[in-house]
Protein backbone atom coordinates (compact mmCIF):
# COMPACT_ATOMS: atom_id res chain seq x y z
CA UNK A 1 0.00 0.00 0.00
CA UNK A 2 3.02 2.53 0.76
CA UNK A 3 4.51 1.50 -2.35
CA UNK A 4 1.43 2.74 -4.29
CA UNK A 5 1.13 6.03 -2.57
CA UNK A 6 4.67 6.79 -3.22
CA UNK A 7 4.05 5.49 -7.31
CA UNK A 8 1.19 8.13 -7.29
CA UNK A 9 3.54 10.47 -4.99
CA UNK A 10 6.23 10.10 -7.27
CA UNK A 11 4.46 10.56 -10.48
CA UNK A 12 2.57 13.84 -9.33
CA UNK A 13 5.80 14.59 -8.01
CA UNK A 14 7.57 14.90 -11.75
CA UNK A 15 3.95 16.10 -13.36
CA UNK A 16 4.35 19.55 -10.89
CA UNK A 17 8.04 19.91 -11.77
CA UNK A 18 7.05 19.21 -15.26
CA UNK A 19 4.88 22.17 -15.14
CA UNK A 20 6.83 24.47 -13.50
CA UNK A 21 9.66 23.94 -16.02
CA UNK A 22 6.92 24.67 -18.79
CA UNK A 23 5.71 28.04 -16.98
CA UNK A 24 9.09 29.19 -15.25
CA UNK A 25 12.08 27.77 -17.78
CA UNK A 26 10.27 27.90 -21.16
CA UNK A 27 10.08 31.48 -21.22
CA UNK A 28 13.15 32.11 -20.41
CA UNK A 29 14.81 30.45 -23.43
CA UNK A 30 11.48 31.83 -25.44
CA UNK A 31 13.25 35.43 -23.74
CA UNK A 32 16.58 34.48 -24.67
CA UNK A 33 15.95 33.45 -28.26
CA UNK A 34 14.28 37.01 -29.18
CA UNK A 35 16.95 38.78 -27.25
CA UNK A 36 20.06 37.29 -29.44
CA UNK A 37 17.58 38.39 -32.84
CA UNK A 38 16.99 42.05 -30.95
CA UNK A 39 20.54 42.10 -30.30
CA UNK A 40 21.36 41.33 -33.79
CA UNK A 41 18.98 43.76 -35.20
CA UNK A 42 20.95 46.68 -33.24
CA UNK A 43 23.93 45.94 -34.94
CA UNK A 44 22.25 46.83 -38.05
CA UNK A 45 22.55 50.46 -39.76
CA UNK A 46 22.47 51.78 -43.20
CA UNK A 47 19.60 52.85 -45.43
CA UNK A 48 16.50 50.69 -45.42
CA UNK A 49 13.08 50.32 -45.63
CA UNK A 50 10.57 51.79 -43.55
CA UNK A 51 6.67 52.54 -43.39
CA UNK A 52 4.33 49.16 -43.19
CA UNK A 53 2.84 47.02 -45.56
CA UNK A 54 -0.83 45.62 -45.38
CA UNK A 55 -1.99 41.61 -45.51
CA UNK A 56 -5.46 41.27 -45.51
CA UNK A 57 -4.75 37.80 -43.97
CA UNK A 58 -2.54 38.92 -41.49
CA UNK A 59 -2.79 42.63 -40.82
CA UNK A 60 0.18 45.33 -41.17
CA UNK A 61 3.75 43.99 -41.14
CA UNK A 62 6.23 46.48 -39.78
CA UNK A 63 9.54 47.23 -41.27
CA UNK A 64 11.50 48.98 -38.67
CA UNK A 65 11.39 49.80 -35.18
CA UNK A 66 13.42 50.86 -32.23
CA UNK A 67 15.45 48.19 -32.21
CA UNK A 68 15.21 45.89 -35.84
CA UNK A 69 14.56 47.49 -39.56
CA UNK A 70 15.70 46.01 -42.95
CA UNK A 71 18.38 47.45 -44.60
CA UNK A 72 19.37 47.86 -47.91
CA UNK A 73 23.22 47.62 -48.72
CA UNK A 74 25.39 49.61 -51.71
CA UNK A 75 24.49 46.44 -53.75
CA UNK A 76 21.17 46.40 -53.71
CA UNK A 77 20.91 43.30 -50.78
CA UNK A 78 18.69 43.40 -48.59
CA UNK A 79 18.99 42.30 -44.51
CA UNK A 80 17.42 42.39 -41.25
CA UNK A 81 14.01 41.72 -40.05
CA UNK A 82 10.48 43.05 -40.03
CA UNK A 83 7.36 42.22 -37.81
CA UNK A 84 4.20 41.02 -37.42
CA UNK A 85 1.96 40.85 -34.56
CA UNK A 86 0.19 37.66 -35.96
CA UNK A 87 3.01 36.01 -37.73
CA UNK A 88 6.14 37.16 -35.65
CA UNK A 89 9.43 37.81 -37.25
CA UNK A 90 9.99 38.19 -40.97
CA UNK A 91 13.81 37.72 -42.36
CA UNK A 92 15.53 39.12 -45.42
CA UNK A 93 18.84 37.45 -44.04
CA UNK A 94 20.57 35.52 -46.59
CA UNK A 95 21.03 32.20 -44.29
CA UNK A 96 17.05 32.12 -43.70
CA UNK A 97 16.58 32.56 -47.65
CA UNK A 98 18.47 29.12 -48.38
CA UNK A 99 16.26 26.97 -49.66
CA UNK A 100 13.85 29.42 -51.02
CA UNK A 101 10.86 27.71 -53.17
CA UNK A 102 12.42 29.35 -56.60
CA UNK A 103 16.17 30.80 -57.12
CA UNK A 104 17.31 33.95 -56.89
CA UNK A 105 16.56 33.35 -53.56
CA UNK A 106 18.66 36.71 -52.12
CA UNK A 107 16.44 39.43 -51.48
CA UNK A 108 17.36 42.79 -53.53
CA UNK A 109 16.62 46.12 -53.88
CA UNK A 110 17.76 45.96 -57.91
CA UNK A 111 17.31 48.59 -60.49
CA UNK A 112 14.59 50.07 -57.95
CA UNK A 113 12.32 46.78 -58.11
CA UNK A 114 12.37 44.01 -55.18
CA UNK A 115 13.50 40.42 -56.03
CA UNK A 116 13.79 37.59 -54.59
CA UNK A 117 12.41 36.20 -51.07
CA UNK A 118 11.23 36.87 -47.46
CA UNK A 119 11.11 34.39 -44.88
CA UNK A 120 8.49 34.34 -41.74
CA UNK A 121 10.34 32.18 -39.04
CA UNK A 122 7.24 30.94 -37.84
CA UNK A 123 6.45 29.01 -40.98
CA UNK A 124 7.61 25.74 -41.79
CA UNK A 125 7.81 24.79 -37.77
CA UNK A 126 5.61 22.18 -36.37
CA UNK A 127 2.76 24.58 -34.97
CA UNK A 128 2.38 26.62 -38.68
CA UNK A 129 0.11 24.23 -39.99
CA UNK A 130 2.22 22.73 -43.23
CA UNK A 131 2.76 26.84 -44.18
CA UNK A 132 6.59 27.45 -45.26
CA UNK A 133 6.47 31.09 -44.28
CA UNK A 134 7.70 31.85 -48.00
CA UNK A 135 7.09 35.66 -48.97
CA UNK A 136 7.45 36.18 -52.98
CA UNK A 137 8.74 39.39 -53.84
CA UNK A 138 8.33 39.14 -57.52
CA UNK A 139 7.77 37.59 -60.53
CA UNK A 140 6.61 37.77 -63.82
CA UNK A 141 4.24 35.01 -64.51
CA UNK A 142 1.93 36.43 -63.25
CA UNK A 143 3.54 40.01 -63.00
CA UNK A 144 3.99 41.27 -60.14
CA UNK A 145 6.69 43.04 -57.64
CA UNK A 146 6.87 46.37 -55.83
CA UNK A 147 8.75 48.91 -57.47
CA UNK A 148 10.22 52.17 -56.09
CA UNK A 149 9.90 55.79 -57.14
CA UNK A 150 10.63 58.99 -55.97
CA UNK A 151 11.02 57.18 -52.23
CA UNK A 152 7.94 55.53 -51.92
CA UNK A 153 7.00 51.79 -53.14
CA UNK A 154 4.23 50.29 -54.85
CA UNK A 155 2.93 47.29 -55.82
CA UNK A 156 2.28 43.96 -54.28
CA UNK A 157 4.47 40.81 -52.81
CA UNK A 158 2.45 37.63 -52.58
CA UNK A 159 2.58 35.22 -48.96
CA UNK A 160 0.63 32.27 -50.02
CA UNK A 161 -2.69 31.53 -48.62
CA UNK A 162 -1.64 32.57 -45.25
CA UNK A 163 -0.41 35.89 -46.03
CA UNK A 164 -1.82 36.61 -49.33
CA UNK A 165 -1.35 39.95 -50.99
CA UNK A 166 1.31 41.75 -49.31
CA UNK A 167 0.17 45.81 -50.26
CA UNK A 168 3.66 47.41 -50.43
CA UNK A 169 2.21 51.33 -50.95
CA UNK A 170 2.68 52.75 -47.33
CA UNK A 171 6.77 51.40 -47.45
CA UNK A 172 9.33 54.12 -48.15
CA UNK A 173 13.10 53.51 -49.23
CA UNK A 174 16.14 55.53 -49.91
CA UNK A 175 15.96 56.24 -53.74
CA UNK A 176 18.77 54.23 -55.42
CA UNK A 177 22.00 55.87 -56.36
CA UNK A 178 24.33 54.45 -58.53
CA UNK A 179 27.72 55.05 -60.06
CA UNK A 180 27.01 55.26 -64.16
CA UNK A 181 28.63 52.19 -65.08
CA UNK A 182 29.11 49.54 -68.17
CA UNK A 183 27.84 46.16 -67.93
CA UNK A 184 27.08 43.40 -70.00
CA UNK A 185 23.60 41.49 -70.69
CA UNK A 186 24.75 38.04 -72.32
CA UNK A 187 28.10 38.26 -74.65
CA UNK A 188 27.38 40.94 -77.19
CA UNK A 189 24.94 43.26 -75.36
CA UNK A 190 26.48 46.74 -73.62
CA UNK A 191 24.47 47.71 -70.56
CA UNK A 192 24.69 51.18 -69.37
CA UNK A 193 23.86 51.84 -65.66
CA UNK A 194 22.93 55.97 -64.93
CA UNK A 195 23.12 57.73 -61.76
CA UNK A 196 18.97 56.37 -60.79
CA UNK A 197 20.07 52.75 -60.91
CA UNK A 198 17.80 52.82 -64.33
CA UNK A 199 19.67 50.24 -67.16
CA UNK A 200 19.51 50.40 -70.83
CA UNK A 201 21.24 48.73 -73.45
CA UNK A 202 24.02 50.63 -74.55
CA UNK A 203 25.71 49.19 -77.99
CA UNK A 204 24.83 45.51 -79.46
CA UNK A 205 28.26 44.09 -80.50
CA UNK A 206 27.97 42.16 -83.77
CA UNK A 207 29.60 38.40 -83.46
CA UNK A 208 32.54 37.42 -83.50
CA UNK A 209 33.16 41.25 -81.04
CA UNK A 210 31.49 40.74 -77.78
CA UNK A 211 30.96 42.85 -74.37
CA UNK A 212 33.73 43.41 -71.76
CA UNK A 213 32.52 44.53 -68.15
CA UNK A 214 33.16 47.54 -67.90
CA UNK A 215 33.96 48.53 -71.68
CA UNK A 216 31.63 50.54 -73.49
CA UNK A 217 33.00 49.41 -76.57
CA UNK A 218 32.82 46.05 -78.79
CA UNK A 219 35.68 43.98 -77.88
CA UNK A 220 37.25 43.17 -81.15
CA UNK A 221 37.37 38.83 -81.22
CA UNK A 222 40.17 37.02 -82.60
CA UNK A 223 40.27 35.79 -85.83
CA UNK A 224 43.77 34.91 -88.54
CA UNK A 225 44.60 37.60 -89.90
CA UNK A 226 45.96 37.05 -93.46
CA UNK A 227 48.80 39.74 -93.48
CA UNK A 228 51.04 41.97 -91.13
CA UNK A 229 48.61 44.32 -89.03
CA UNK A 230 48.72 47.66 -90.04
CA UNK A 231 50.78 50.03 -88.12
CA UNK A 232 53.44 47.64 -87.27
CA UNK A 233 55.95 50.24 -85.81
CA UNK A 234 59.75 49.38 -84.84
CA UNK A 235 62.27 50.19 -82.50
CA UNK A 236 65.68 50.35 -82.31
CA UNK A 237 67.51 48.34 -80.48
CA UNK A 238 71.16 47.28 -81.33
CA UNK A 239 73.94 49.21 -81.97
CA UNK A 240 76.66 47.79 -84.39
CA UNK A 241 79.81 48.92 -84.69
CA UNK A 242 82.24 46.78 -87.04
CA UNK A 243 86.05 47.11 -86.56
CA UNK A 244 88.20 46.69 -89.79
CA UNK A 245 88.77 43.18 -90.83
CA UNK A 246 91.81 41.12 -90.17
CA UNK A 247 92.84 38.30 -92.03
CA UNK A 248 94.18 35.84 -89.48
CA UNK A 249 94.54 32.78 -91.98
CA UNK A 250 94.92 34.65 -95.05
CA UNK A 251 94.38 33.18 -98.50
CA UNK A 252 97.57 33.20 -101.00
CA UNK A 253 97.33 33.52 -104.64
CA UNK A 254 99.51 31.68 -106.76
CA UNK A 255 102.73 33.27 -105.82
CA UNK A 256 101.81 32.78 -102.66
CA UNK A 257 101.48 36.09 -101.69
CA UNK A 258 99.33 36.76 -99.06
CA UNK A 259 95.92 39.31 -99.67
CA UNK A 260 96.10 42.67 -97.90
CA UNK A 261 93.68 42.92 -95.01
CA UNK A 262 90.63 44.99 -95.41
CA UNK A 263 91.59 48.59 -93.88
CA UNK A 264 87.76 50.00 -95.14
CA UNK A 265 86.37 52.15 -92.11
CA UNK A 266 84.16 50.75 -89.69
CA UNK A 267 80.39 50.67 -90.41
CA UNK A 268 77.66 50.89 -88.35
CA UNK A 269 74.64 48.78 -88.15
CA UNK A 270 70.91 49.29 -86.49
CA UNK A 271 69.35 46.73 -85.90
CA UNK A 272 65.35 47.04 -85.70
CA UNK A 273 62.11 45.33 -84.90
CA UNK A 274 59.21 44.57 -83.12
CA UNK A 275 57.02 42.39 -81.15
CA UNK A 276 53.15 42.54 -81.64
CA UNK A 277 50.16 40.54 -80.43
CA UNK A 278 46.94 40.72 -82.05
CA UNK A 279 44.32 40.91 -80.25
CA UNK A 280 46.53 41.46 -77.09
CA UNK A 281 43.00 41.25 -75.11
CA UNK A 282 41.04 38.54 -74.73
CA UNK A 283 38.48 36.24 -73.03
CA UNK A 284 40.21 33.74 -70.78
CA UNK A 285 40.91 30.64 -72.54
CA UNK A 286 41.11 32.24 -75.92
CA UNK A 287 43.83 32.43 -78.31
CA UNK A 288 45.93 35.19 -79.32
CA UNK A 289 48.36 35.82 -82.70
CA UNK A 290 52.30 37.09 -82.14
CA UNK A 291 54.01 38.96 -84.68
CA UNK A 292 57.77 40.26 -85.35
CA UNK A 293 60.13 41.62 -87.58
CA UNK A 294 63.95 41.96 -87.13
CA UNK A 295 66.34 43.10 -88.91
CA UNK A 296 70.40 43.06 -88.70
CA UNK A 297 70.59 40.43 -85.75
CA UNK A 298 71.72 36.98 -85.69
CA UNK A 299 68.84 35.04 -84.45
CA UNK A 300 65.65 35.85 -82.13
CA UNK A 301 63.47 33.94 -80.00
CA UNK A 302 60.19 34.51 -78.45
CA UNK A 303 58.98 32.36 -75.53
CA UNK A 304 55.93 32.61 -72.88
CA UNK A 305 53.29 30.60 -71.97
CA UNK A 306 54.27 27.61 -72.21
CA UNK A 307 55.68 28.25 -76.27
CA UNK A 308 59.05 29.20 -77.80
CA UNK A 309 59.68 30.57 -81.47
CA UNK A 310 63.12 30.69 -83.51
CA UNK A 311 63.27 33.26 -85.75
CA UNK A 312 64.28 36.66 -87.10
CA UNK A 313 60.21 37.01 -88.85
CA UNK A 314 57.09 35.24 -87.42
CA UNK A 315 55.39 34.84 -91.26
CA UNK A 316 53.18 37.02 -92.24
CA UNK A 317 50.34 35.26 -90.54
CA UNK A 318 51.91 35.66 -87.15
CA UNK A 319 52.11 32.34 -84.23
CA UNK A 320 49.48 31.11 -83.13
CA UNK A 321 49.07 31.08 -78.83
CA UNK A 322 48.29 28.43 -76.62
CA UNK A 323 44.97 29.09 -74.73
CA UNK A 324 45.39 32.10 -72.04
CA UNK A 325 43.50 31.65 -69.12
CA UNK A 326 45.29 35.10 -67.39
CA UNK A 327 47.65 37.63 -67.87
CA UNK A 328 50.48 36.57 -70.01
CA UNK A 329 53.70 37.97 -71.14
CA UNK A 330 55.81 36.60 -74.13
CA UNK A 331 59.59 37.91 -74.84
CA UNK A 332 61.18 38.81 -77.06
CA UNK A 333 65.00 38.17 -77.58
CA UNK A 334 67.68 38.90 -80.31
CA UNK A 335 71.10 38.47 -80.22
CA UNK A 336 73.84 40.92 -81.65
CA UNK A 337 75.60 40.80 -84.70
CA UNK A 338 79.39 40.24 -84.25
CA UNK A 339 80.65 42.75 -81.90
CA UNK A 340 76.90 44.76 -81.35
CA UNK A 341 76.06 46.20 -78.65
CA UNK A 342 74.36 45.52 -76.46
CA UNK A 343 75.19 41.95 -77.53
CA UNK A 344 71.02 40.97 -76.42
CA UNK A 345 68.00 43.24 -76.92
CA UNK A 346 64.72 42.00 -75.33
CA UNK A 347 61.23 43.60 -75.82
CA UNK A 348 58.29 42.50 -73.79
CA UNK A 349 54.61 42.10 -75.10
CA UNK A 350 51.66 41.63 -72.06
CA UNK A 351 48.24 39.99 -72.87
CA UNK A 352 45.69 40.53 -70.56
CA UNK A 353 42.35 38.65 -70.11
CA UNK A 354 38.85 40.83 -69.74
CA UNK A 355 37.36 40.67 -66.40
CA UNK A 356 34.68 37.77 -65.62
CA UNK A 357 31.53 39.68 -63.80
CA UNK A 358 30.13 38.33 -60.78
CA UNK A 359 27.22 39.28 -59.35
CA UNK A 360 27.20 39.80 -55.33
Amino acid sequence: MMTSRLRIYLTNFGKLLTLLAIVFILPYFIQLSEWKINEALALQSGKGLSGYAWSENVGWISFNGANYEITVDSYGQLSGYAWSDNIGWISANTADLAGCPKTPCTAKLLNNKLTGWFKALSGGSSQSGGWDGWISLSSTTPAYGPVLSNGSLSGYAWGGDVVGWLDFSAVKAAQQECVPAFSCSGSQNIVYTNSACQTSTYLTCVSPDFCSIGSSSCIHQQSAPTATPVGFTAFTAISHDSTPLEITSAPQDSSNAPLASNSAAPATFTATGHIQARPALLKSGYRTWLYWNVKDAQNCTVTGNGSSWTGLFSGAGGQQTLPITGQATYTLKCDALDGGIPPVVTEIQAINVTPVFQEK
